[in-house]
């Protein structure tokens, strides 16, 4: 199981923020990545971004990505975040729960502290530190797809329109 973590509106001064983790079952990524390629080529981007992206392009990325097998699972945060590592935290406990997780890839890179407090936490729940890498979303295609659920889920969750609305009706089978 990879699991891929991005968060959603961290430096708002009001409102939720989310995170969302991809949990992705298999041994092989490239038929997902494929799919975020094509994805792009589809909505005419060389690489998706959701907050550089426009409403049409978001629609047309995330309904192409997400007849992927995945899983997401999320968490909302109330802004302003009193403490991004504890939500971050959370997140990675609840998405590794119950699943025999082989990779955690978070989105951006940390210092070096920063990540040594997330591998404490993997270690105090019986998961191998060595599993958490940080990475910049060109390596990883599938931290794109994160990007994009964590941005739907967090325009919907701070002002649902008929936008988020539709985009939130093609992510329901992938939630939990």
């Amino acid at each position: 199981m990879y699991v891929f973590v991005d968060e959603s509106g961290t430096n708002k001064s009001s409102g939720v923020c989310v995170f969302a983790a991809i949990l992705v079952e298999t041994e092989q990524l490239d038929p997902l990545n494929d799919l975020v390629v094509a994805a792009e080529a589809k909505a005419k981007v060389k690489s998706f971004h959701w907050s550089k992206a426009p409403w049409p392009v978001r629609e047309t990325f995330l309904k192409a990505v997400v007849k992927g097998d995945f899983v997401v699972r999320y968490q909302l945060s109330k802004n302003p975040l009193r403490d991004f590592g504890v939500a971050l935290e959370s997140t990675l406990i609840t998405a590794a729960e119950g699943v025999d997780v082989q990779r955690i890839i978070l989105d951006g890179r940390k210092d070096k502290s920063y990540e040594r407090r997330l591998k404490k936490v993997l270690r105090d729940k019986g998961l191998s530190s060595k599993r958490l890498r940080t990475a910049d979303d060109e390596a990883y295609p599938m931290l794109r797809v994160a990007d994009a659920v964590a941005g739907v889920l967090g325009a919907h969750a701070n002002k649902p329109s008929d936008k988020t609305k539709v985009l939130m009706k093609a992510m329901s089978k992938r939630l939990q």
